[in-house]
């Protein structure tokens, strides 16, 4: 499972990355973010489900509103990327509590003179559990893309699938404490 995870991070982080040599190494990272004392408030905001998946009789069922709420840790490596950590409970479509643990990677791009503003591209990998299927823990890989401003982040991933499974964009804010 560990090679797994490394050649995952390695894929991923190559894709999103400048063609240049790794400067540290996974585990570098994962001490870093261990011992960072950089933490975030993580707050649900919508689930919205592509239309072009779903009947509207469907998506009347679903909940659209995933109430809940989590916590990160996070630290910007020498390229002022983001690496952060998030444990979240939030409702999933079924109303039903899902919770989420996970490591993220963004590739930053920074805006304006005081570099306030920033655009990330990036991916979360993790273990969640759902009530439709028995609460059996899985894991998760997804895209992230978030905007930024100051401490505040919208960040958004999509659940690719396809008719009337999955695909479902999902979007929280992240709150630098």
């Amino acid at each position: 499972m560990k090679k797994i995870v490394c050649t995952l991070f390695l894929i991923l982080t190559a894709l999103t990355a400048q063609a240049q040599e790794p400067k540290c190494s996974w585990s570098d990272h994962l001490s870093s973010l261990w011992h960072s004392d950089q933490y975030d408030f993580v707050l649900p905001a919508n689930t919205w489900h592509n239309r072009l998946a779903y009947s509207h009789q469907k998506i009347k069922e679903f909940n659209e509103r995933p109430w809940g709420a989590g916590i990160g840790k996070r630290f910007y490596d020498e390229d002022k990327d983001l690496h952060s950590m998030i444990a979240m409970v939030f409702l999933d479509s079924h109303d039903d509590p899902e919770p989420l643990i996970g490591y993220q990677f963004q590739k930053k791009w920074y805006y304006g003179e005081q570099q306030d503003f920033s655009l990330g591209l990036g991916y979360s990998m993790g273990i969640t559990a759902r009530s439709d299927y028995s609460w059996v823990p899985f894991p998760y890989v997804a895209p992230i893309f978030s905007i930024q401003y100051w401490r505040i982040s919208l960040e958004n991933t999509y659940i690719p699938g396809k008719k009337g499974n999955g695909n479902v964009l999902f979007t929280w804010l992240r709150i630098e404490i």
